[in-house]
């Protein structure tokens, strides 16, 4: 029970550094299993967030009071939240199948979705996403960080983009979290988010796998997805292209002819501009004719013989 100045105690230290022999001896000379350190870290936050499942498996068994699985710190993080925070699945799945709760946000708001989504963590998400169907639609859903995020928009915004495959692809986290919900303050969806941090991946799975409108305004009513793409050329022509076809395609169709295939009359929008590509090159086809017609008039004037002059303007025919 002994301590140091910072409240770390010798269970601590061994179950830190994934000592499970260490920890067994000291839980049966009763050592307290559910103290915290100066930060309200307890030794099964120290085991979860470095992945030591055996030293959790003990904790999990020991003799004296029993555990407290979802003790929380001075954060209100929770052991689960250490795992799937750090990507440790033995562990976290070791955790939920010891009923620990999957709902308790931390002093932000985040829940351990919401860790394991914003970090990339895919199995952990998959994991957590099999979960039953009322627990996920409100993990889905709730909202934390700064910015009030969902998982979604955290793997949008970090590009992450396994986590998002796993979100848009699970039925009860589209229930929870539509795609096309907005963020709280400025109204933000999450393939504005992705488009606005620039990642095309994740921009390019969002328009696969969802028919996300790509007119939605902000809360502002001016911000779309286009205002946010001006300065990368790339998502751009990716969401031209995505508006011009009736069904995104992961890589562009190889023409066998010259044949330009165009969209039913009826799909296009007045207010949607042409690709970039297709106005570059009508550009650059009238800049050189008008040279040429310039450089042609200039040389034939004064040079043009008497019968040229009567067939051009002002056909000043000979009396």
């Amino acid at each position: 029970k002994a301590a140091n100045i910072n409240e770390n105690t010798p269970l601590m230290f061994a179950t830190r550094f994934g000592h499970s022999s260490t920890t067994a001896i000291l839980l049966r000379n009763g050592a307290d299993k559910n103290r915290g350190d100066d930060k309200g870290w307890t030794s099964l936050m120290r085991a979860a967030a470095n992945g030591h499942t055996k030293v959790v498996v003990e904790l999990l068994k020991g003799s004296g009071d029993a555990l407290d699985i979802d003790a929380q710190d001075k954060a209100d993080t929770t052991a689960l939240m250490a795992a799937c925070k750090s990507g440790q699945l033995d562990t976290a799945s070791l955790l939920l199948d010891h009923s620990a709760d999957a709902l308790l946000p931390d002093s932000k708001g985040l829940t351990a979705l919401h860790h394991s989504a914003s970090a990339g963590h895919d199995l952990v998400v998959k994991a957590l996403l099999q979960q039953p169907d009322e627990v996920v639609q409100q993990l889905a859903g709730m909202t934390g960080g700064e910015k009030h995020m969902t998982p979604l928009m955290l793997a949008c915004y970090n590009g992450c983009e396994g986590a998002v495959r796993l979100l848009l692809s699970s039925k009860k986290a589209c229930a929870g979290a539509p795609v096309a919900k907005g963020r709280e303050g400025d109204g933000y969806t999450a393939l504005m988010i992705a488009v606005e941090q620039g990642h095309e991946e994740v921009v390019r799975v969002i328009l696969q796998q969802t028919k996300s409108d790509v007119h939605q305004a902000a809360d502002d009513g001016v911000t779309t997805v286009f205002s946010l793409a001006k300065k990368n050329d790339t998502v751009l022509k990716l969401l031209h292209q995505v508006t011009l076809c009736p069904r995104p395609l992961a890589t562009p169709p190889r023409l066998t002819h010259p044949t330009v295939h165009r969209p039913p009359p009826a799909t296009l929008k007045r207010d949607v501009p042409p690709p970039l590509q297709v106005r570059t090159v009508l550009f650059q086809c009238h800049q050189q004719t008008k040279i040429a017609s310039d450089v042609w008039h200039r040389w034939l004037r004064g040079r043009e013989p008497e019968s040229l002059k009567v067939s051009l303007p002002p056909f000043n025919v000979p009396k």
